[in-house]
């Protein structure tokens, strides 16, 4: 099964890396964006399973994003990534 998905990430490099060792495993990367503030935009009608996402990252940020994005799209899986080893960023 192909799965569909959509990369938020800063560090464009890591964004661009990523989506290249994604779809070269068999996934369908959708999306890659720098920020989430346009999270629910970005993936309405796109059929995603799943959501990488940075905590840290510029505009409403990645924890912020996740909420929204839970609100409206409860069963997209989401993979958090982060470069902290800060507990508390890691669990919220």
């Amino acid at each position: 099964m192909n799965y569909n998905l959509v990369i938020y990430d800063d560090n464009e490099k890591l964004r661009q890396t990523l989506e290249l060792l994604l779809e070269a495993s068999g996934f369908n990367v959708k999306g890659s964006y720098s920020h989430c503030d346009d999270v629910i935009k970005n993936i309405q009608n796109q059929g995603i399973d799943l959501v990488i996402m940075d905590i840290n990252m510029p505009g409403i940020g990645g924890i912020k994003g996740l909420q929204k994005l839970k609100e409206d799209f409860p069963d997209v899986k989401v993979v958090m990534h982060t470069v902290f080893d800060d507990d508390e960023r890691i669990f919220q």
